[in-house]
């Protein structure tokens, strides 16, 4: 079993999708940008390879990943936090 865990994947739907989330849950899903999904399919493939339980495309999403690991899941609220109100702010304008 290998549990994958990418960003944003680029296909039809997110845009779809952006059109019915809410603005701050549309900064906070886009925090990590946007991966192609042939980059998630070689990440996949190398995981399983290599017989990885969790598999993280991308450098960024590794980096959360890591951060999130290291402090208890804090920052990871604490950027949340931050994105989506930053975003409030921005609508107040």
């Amino acid at each position: 079993m290998t549990l994958v865990c990418p960003a944003e994947v680029d296909t039809p739907f997110v845009p779809r999708e952006a059109q019915k989330l809410p603005p701050e849950a549309r900064a906070v899903k886009s925090f990590c940008g946007l991966i192609g999904p042939e980059r998630v399919a070689r990440a996949i493939v190398k995981g399983l390879s290599r017989n990885r339980f969790l598999v993280i495309p991308g450098i960024l999403t590794n980096i959360m990943y890591l951060v999130h690991r290291l402090t208890g899941g804090l920052a990871t609220r604490i950027t949340s936090d931050l994105v989506v109100r930053l975003v409030q702010y921005r609508q107040r304008q």
